[in-house]
């Protein structure tokens, strides 16, 4: 009977009633697991997909690569303000395991360029999307409406801490919620996640945190 019970709740007697769900989840991973497996190679190569989709620039070839996976989608353009939102300038051609994809000359985009790719889909609907892989999207101040950004300036940021975040070779990252983090039932501020939660953090272990 123990064979069946993971254990997870085999050392935590509080999650008995829960054992079956726990069953279902930890199966679940598995088959997921192989899907991205079979589908990517590995988890690894799952993990770093970014590197390869998304809107990137190659010094090397002085060309952009703009790459999207949707593959029930008609048609995809890349549009923004290079283009005047043009759909019909810059299509996407569809390849391989449902990417779109096309190459872009270097002067085609600039730094702060603001972009969406435009989408038809397989109910013939046609919506502007922010790109998956996005590396910076912005909001704007009067329509609220948000749009991915062309990040390329011509100057990397320079790291001003003392602390450089390179040492971090294995990240064991804790998600965080600032303003819910505290005891008290109201929104919390950074000074008091930073007295009081940070010290906490650390002491379990966690060397990078994300905040959400």
């Amino acid at each position: 009977m123990s064979e069946n019970i993971p254990k997870l709740v085999q050392d935590d007697c509080w999650l008995e009633p829960y054992a079956a769900h726990i069953n279902w989840r930890m199966t679940h991973l598995q088959e997921h697991l192989l899907d991205i497996k079979e589908r990517s190679g590995s988890i690894e190569a799952y993990a770093t997909a970014h590197k390869h989709m998304g809107i990137h620039y190659h010094p090397a070839e002085k060309i952009w690569s703009v790459r999207e996976w949707a593959p029930q989608a008609k048609a995809i353009s890349l549009v923004g303000d290079f283009n005047n939102w043009d759909a019909s300038l810059h299509p996407l051609t569809q390849g391989e395991h449902g990417i779109w994809e096309t190459t872009l000359s270097e002067k085609t985009l600039k730094h702060g360029d603001l972009i969406k790719l435009r989408v038809v889909g397989a109910d013939d609907s046609q919506l502007d999307r922010i790109p998956a892989t996005i590396f910076r999207a912005v909001q704007d101040e009067t329509t609220h409406d948000y749009s991915g950004q062309v990040w390329q300036p011509k100057k990397n940021y320079v790291w001003k801490n003392k602390f450089d975040p390179s040492s971090v070779t294995t990240p064991l990252i804790y998600e965080a919620h600032v303003g819910m983090a505290g005891e008290e039932p109201r929104v919390h501020t950074y000074k008091e996640f930073t007295r009081d939660i940070l010290p906490r953090i650390a002491k379990l272990g966690y060397n990078v945190v994300q905040l959400m």
